[in-house]
């Protein structure tokens, strides 16, 4: 007998955390344990599920506790009552790891009951959604006996190496890297089990491309498919140009039609369509009655947000498989991963509120499902496989407004340009030109301080710094114009992302604090500079990504600006950017650089261009100022 100085208050949480601590202790003491005058003993259960001869979703599995057969109604008790009488003198306490296990085990029976009852997904996606549930329930200890089929099924979904091997297809104009071919299995497996996919890759290492490569071996028949619909990509209005650009770089075989403008229509005999977010807003009531094989949604993070109405849009539309290309699946908050998962599993969610995701216990169920929907590789998994520096040309499209102010310049040009007879005025005139033209590539605001809005390639830049910064990678951008710098910085600032600036006005000492303060910097951060200030004697090896906004005719001259990163030192592989604007003077300077190399040697060296003896044909401007 105890007097009541003897007695101890424990919480339950430290008496079940000490438990084991203080029988060794009373046992070494000799002392009995005992509650109501009863011997008792704290005891952990083996939980085992049998799923092999689960035949239908409306059957429960059977339960096993320590490899005793246990009825549903008896396994609910032991969740919600932790004593156990085993006979007249003794009582155990179920151990708190079994009660986690158990209450696991319901509240994904309950949630599952609840979905059968759903008509927001197909019985076949039901069926892998509660697969890869019990597949779950096995990392937390809980013993899962499944079917072999279901254990290949599963081994699939798990492991790249066991997914089926899907030839390349044989008029892919490049030779896909090893990881690119492991993306195309694992969509492969995916669109024959009517699911869908996310993939998050690291800039740079080729989500557009992998995207076609996909698209190309549906086309050769290479993965198989019910009949043969064309496939639908959706993007912001700047990447279309980018889009058609890669589809004939990449596989010119493909019948591709632009769904844009307002004279637009759908093409029955297209492979590939290309459309805009806005477009697919306006035209949901027409669209969501075609049926596609396969819907890309590019830069998906422009629709995270599930209430709008473009993300509700696209949800209605129809397809076979949907795939979602972003570098950034969740921004600011889990609901927009959530949203981006209904768009590719429609119904994933079932329509149920965040709020209430989190309340009923259902959302750490939703979040260990989604893991086999989403593929993000890091440029540090595949260093071996990626080469030391890359360069690649991104084509934007001018937006409508920006269009308004570059045709309106070509416009007055040409007729200033036919009113002179002066060579060596009409060479300054097409110098001056060309500087302005570059210039509305940009914004019209570096000609118009009044204009506002953001252009494409702001827009552009701004998106995949801000990825770059959530990913922990740092950057150079490169521009020629002061306003551009300013436009840059504020856009910095705004996003909250560390930027350092160098122009012409820096000081040799602020340079030299700045350089230090980027290479130094413990944070990724985005150094801004003119090709002029930043193009010579600088180490920058911290970013390993660069953007050219404004290229510079000379390829000298960007290569040396490229170089600020590539050198020794550099330990990651470059990614360097060209931000191009189609039906530009930009795309047609290009096109001189590739094939008219003696009229850009006239128009761009370093030496001075009034002293050239050289003159430009009248053919040659024409074709600079043909809009």
């Amino acid at each position: 007998h105890f007097s009541q100085e003897d007695v101890h208050l424990l919480p339950q949480d430290v008496f079940f955390e000490q438990y084991s601590l203080l029988e060794a202790v009373l046992t070494a003491c000799g002392i009995e344990r005992h509650f109501t005058e009863k011997a008792f003993e704290l005891i952990e259960h083996d939980i085992h599920l049998d799923l092999g001869d689960l035949s239908d979703l409306s059957t429960l599995p059977e339960l096993f506790v320590d490899n005793s057969a246990i009825d549903f109604k008896e396994f609910e008790k032991m969740g919600t009552n932790i004593w156990q009488e085993m006979n007249a003198h003794q009582d155990v306490v179920i151990h708190p790891n079994t009660i986690r296990k158990v209450q696991q085990v319901l509240n994904l029976l309950n949630f599952q009951k609840k979905e059968k009852k759903s008509d927001t997904l197909s019985i076949s996606v039901k069926q892998h959604f509660h697969l890869l549930d019990w597949i779950e329930l096995r990392k937390s200890g809980i013993k899962i006996t499944l079917s072999q089929e279901q254990e290949d099924r599963i081994n699939s979904f798990m492991n790249f190496k066991s997914l089926t091997t899907i030839s390349l297809p044989k008029k892919l104009k490049a030779d896909p890297r090893a990881y690119q071919k492991e993306s195309l299995h694992w969509f492969a497996f995916l669109y024959q089990h009517n699911l869908g996919a996310i993939l998050a890759d690291d800039m740079g290492l080729g989500k557009t491309f992998q995207a076609i490569q996909f698209l190309a071996a549906l086309h050769e028949g290479l993965i198989k498919r019910d009949a043969k619909k064309a496939c639908l990509i959706v993007m912001p209005p700047s990447l279309i140009y980018n889009w058609e650009n890669e589809l004939m770089r990449f596989y010119p075989d493909f019948k591709v039609s632009l769904y844009v403008g307002s004279e637009r229509r759908i093409h029955d005999d297209s492979d590939i369509i290309l459309s805009t977010y806005e477009i697919i807003r306006r035209d949901i009531d027409a669209l969501k009655e075609i049926e596609f094989d396969t819907i890309v949604f590019d830069e998906s993070q422009f629709i995270k947000n599930s209430a709008s109405a473009r993300s509700k849009a696209c949800k209605e539309l129809s397809a076979n498989f949907r795939l979602c290309l972003t570098g950034t699946p969740m921004e600011n908050h889990v609901g927009e991963y959530v949203s981006m998962l209904d768009l590719i599993l429609p119904g994933f969610s079932q329509g149920i509120q965040l709020n209430d995701l989190i309340e009923n216990n259902i959302y750490d169920i939703l979040l260990k499902r989604s893991k086999v929907f989403v593929l993000r590789r890091l440029k540090e998994e595949i260093l071996d496989e990626l080469p030391k520096k890359s360069e690649e040309n991104i084509y934007l499209t001018m937006s409508d407004t920006q269009k308004q102010y570059y045709s309106a310049l070509i416009k007055s040009v040409k007729g200033e340009f036919n009113n002179k007879d002066k060579k060596g005025s009409n060479n300054i005139m097409i110098l001056t030109l060309l500087m302005r033209l570059r210039q509305v590539c940009l914004s019209p605001r570096l000609i118009d301080e009044a204009f506002e809005e953001l252009t494409p390639k702001y827009d552009y830049l701004i998106n995949k710094l801000s990825t770059l910064h959530e990913e922990g990678y740092s950057a150079l951008v490169f521009t020629q114009f002061k306003t551009s710098l300013d436009i840059i910085q504020s856009l910095c600032e705004k996003h909250k992302i560390k930027a350092f600036r160098l122009d012409g006005s820096t000081t040799p000492v602020k340079r030299k604090k700045m350089i230090s303060a980027f290479q130094d910097s413990e944070e990724p951060a985005v150094f801004i500079m003119s090709l002029k200030a930043g193009g010579f004697g600088l180490n920058l090896t911290k970013a390993n990504y660069v953007f050219h906004l404004d290229p510079w005719w000379n390829p000298a001259v960007e290569n040396q600006a490229t170089d600020r990163t590539h050198r020794i030192g550099q330990e990651q592989p470059v990614f360097s950017y060209k931000l191009i604007m189609h039906d530009s003077i930009e795309e047609k300077m290009l096109a001189i650089k590739e094939h008219k190399s003696k009229l850009f040697n006239q128009l761009f060296t370093n030496s001075d261009i009034v002293q050239r003896s050289e003159t430009l044909s009248s053919e040659d401007i024409t074709y600079l100022l043909n809009d």
